[in-house]
């Protein structure tokens, strides 16, 4: 038996794939429903499925394509303008990529040491004439990236935080929704998932664990016996705090979870407009 925690996308594919290769395969999941970000609203009132989670594909996304084409799910290119609310006026950012290459392009991607993305904007590269370009810039490392600004680093953003080819600048949508997806791995192994599982704890040796895990429906505690885990939580469980719902480990995989505790997921804020007509 192998145990899979989280049925998020990564842990759904990563079942599908133990269960093809004629693995026994047992997924947990804390939450009521699979999908993990992924997290599709259907309104009568509305023509498109709203996404409350992930929405879009950027660029070629040759994995995400193929697996929503492989569900029979249609995707779409999104086209349109962007525009930014200055005051009580609408800007038209009809050269919004070339500003963000503008400033992004002035990082160093070996800058020893590094510093926070912030600070690289402090120091006013390009002078006055690049101002907006900066704002652009920071809402776009802000919005596309979900970064704070004063945490993501320079570096990081140095190396790939721009599209470098036209084709990384597109965007799609799964218009039949994105949950599409999820559901679709789900479809093969749906008996080997369970919703509503809380793993409490992991104790292993190399080819044998034990899970303790609490129902949340009943209340009662459950435990699993496998001979491999694949661990595919939140960044926010892996390091939570004593009390916060983290995982207990033992033993502890120190290397791992010290390289987890330097990450950290950005939030982002979804306001959805729906027109009565086309503007």
């Amino acid at each position: 038996m192998i145990i899979v925690i989280g049925a998020g996308v990564a842990g759904l594919a990563a079942a599908r794939a133990l269960v093809r290769a004629g693995e026994e395969v047992r997924v947990l999941e804390a939450r009521d429903r699979i999908g993990g970000r992924i997290l599709t609203l259907r309104d009568d009132s509305l023509r498109l499925p709203i996404e409350l989670g992930a929405e879009f594909l950027h660029g070629e996304a040759k994995e995400a394509a193929e697996a929503a084409r492989a569900a029979g799910l249609l995707v779409c290119e999104v086209r349109g303008d962007r525009w930014r609310v200055e005051g009580r006026r609408l800007t038209n950012l009809h050269d919004f990529w070339e500003e963000v290459e503008t400033v992004l392009g002035r990082l160093d991607a070996e800058r020893d040491p590094d510093r926070s993305f912030q600070e690289f904007l402090d120091t006013g590269p390009g002078g006055p004439k690049l101002a907006r370009a900066r704002q652009t810039a920071r809402e776009y490392v802000a919005g596309f990236h979900a970064a704070d600004p004063a945490l993501i680093s320079e570096r990081s953003l140095a190396e790939g935080g721009a599209p470098e080819e036209p084709s990384e600048e597109r965007l799609a949508r799964v218009l039949d929704g994105y949950d599409g997806v999820p559901h679709s791995f789900a479809s093969e192994i749906a008996d080997t998932i369970e919703t509503g599982i809380v793993v409490r704890s992991i104790r292993w040796r190399r080819g044998a664990a034990s899970i303790r895990a609490l129902d949340r429906a009943s209340g009662a505690e459950r435990r699993y016996d496998a001979r491999a885990v694949v661990i595919s939580v939140p960044l926010g469980v892996l390091v939570a705090g004593e009390g916060e719902g983290r995982i207990e480990f033992d033993p502890e995989p120190r290397a791992h979870l010290a390289a987890a505790r330097k990450l950290t997921m950005g939030a982002a804020r979804r306001v959805l407009l729906a027109f009565d007509e086309p503007i």
